[in-house]
This record gives C-alpha cells, structure tokens and sequence, in this order.
C-alpha cells in the first residue's frame, strides 16, 4: 500500500515494485479539500457558522471524492486534477485512503505554494488502523 501512497522507504524501492501488476487490487479513494480535514479545524472553525443550512456537515470543505484503480495520489501529481483544483494560489488537502483483504492505509498530503509559484506536496498526516 505504502506504493500507492508514495510512501515507501526510497525512490528504488517504487521503482522496483512499478512492474508489478497490482491495478485492481485496492479500493482507494481519495478526498480533495479546501479546508483541513476535520480533526484539524476542531475547535477552530464552528460548521454551522460557515454552512448554517446544512444538517450534514461531514462535507466540510470537501471539494470532490472520487475512488480510483490505481495510485491515487495521481489526482494531484499529474492529470486533469492539477488543472482542476490547483488553479488558485489557496492551500489544497489531499486525503488518500486504501483498503486491501482487512488492511487499510490513509495519508493527508498539504499542498501549498512556495514564494516562487511551485506547489510544494508535504505529507501531513498517516494513519495505519
């Protein structure tokens, strides 16, 4: 799972398990958000003050969800999402979450941009339950 996340111990070590076929062998979904996720903001932001309409407020700064096949940190670092959501100099969350036979992995990646334009993708967040 730790390939999917871009999380293994060196570039060699993806590089070496790239080959290997494991396409449909995960459910990942990933979550893009313009807000920290939850456990961040609490205490910080009063869901009600900035959606006072909504009864459901799970979605709080959740821009898009979306389940992918395979590498679903992709979303941010090449495609169409780059497009999407970073057109805007405003910070961006990337949530990944991969379950595979009772194992699951979850990753909160905090893109920002650096004084000279270039978005900068920091991990921020593992869990492993």
């Amino acid at each position: 799972m730790q390939r999917f996340h871009l999380r293994t111990p060196s570039f060699a070590w993806w590089a070496i398990q790239t080959p290997i076929p494991a396409m449909y062998n995960f459910k990942n979904t990933t979550e893009v958000r313009d807000l920290p996720p939850e456990g961040e903001l609490a205490g910080l932001v009063d869901p009600l003050w900035l959606s006072p309409l909504e009864e459901d407020t799970s979605g709080l700064g959740v821009l898009a969800t979306r389940t992918i096949n395979h590498y679903p940190v992709r979303e941010f670092t090449f495609a169409n999402g780059r497009v999407r959501y970073l057109q805007e100099d405003d910070p961006r969350w990337l949530v990944v979450e991969s379950h595979y036979r009772g194992e699951s992995m979850q990753s909160t990646y905090e893109l920002t941009r650096d004084d000279a334009g270039v978005w900068q993708m920091v991990l921020a967040e593992e869990t492993s339950p």
